[in-house]
């Protein structure tokens, strides 16, 4: 199982970045790379982790996610299945190019069901 530190210094490397290049192109310190390269620092802000991933010109997702974590069971990919085709777009391209009116009203019409803890139809 890979640390948050083990995955940067992966990328870094592979990359052609010395610990004091990330931290420039990051904007954090070098001492901070050093240390969860090190995993003498497990705790990191979502937001210094961003910065870092936006420098090694990766998602962040791919410096946290453990790959060998357990798959999904099939009740669970299937209660989140139209989430996913959504946020991926496995539904194809939309007929019409979405508008910034449409989203708006779109997203005010969900708020009474998202407030309401009705997710279902809000993914539906």
């Amino acid at each position: 199982m890979a640390t948050i530190g083990e995955r940067i210094r992966s990328v870094r490397k592979r990359r052609g970045l010395t610990q004091q290049g990330l931290a420039d192109l990051a904007g954090v310190s070098a001492s901070l790379i050093r240390k969860l390269e090190q995993d003498a620092r497990r705790d990191v802000r979502l937001e210094t982790l961003r910065k870092i991933a936006v420098a090694l010109k990766v998602p962040t997702t791919s410096l946290m996610i453990r790959h060998d974590a357990e798959p999904a069971d099939e009740q669970t990919l299937d209660l989140w299945g139209p989430v996913r085709r959504a946020l991926y777009g496995l539904e194809g391209p939309p007929l019409d190019a979405p508008t910034r009116e449409g989203l708006g009203s779109a997203l005010e019409a969900s708020m009474p069901l998202w407030k309401q803890d009705r997710y279902s139809q809000i993914a539906a």
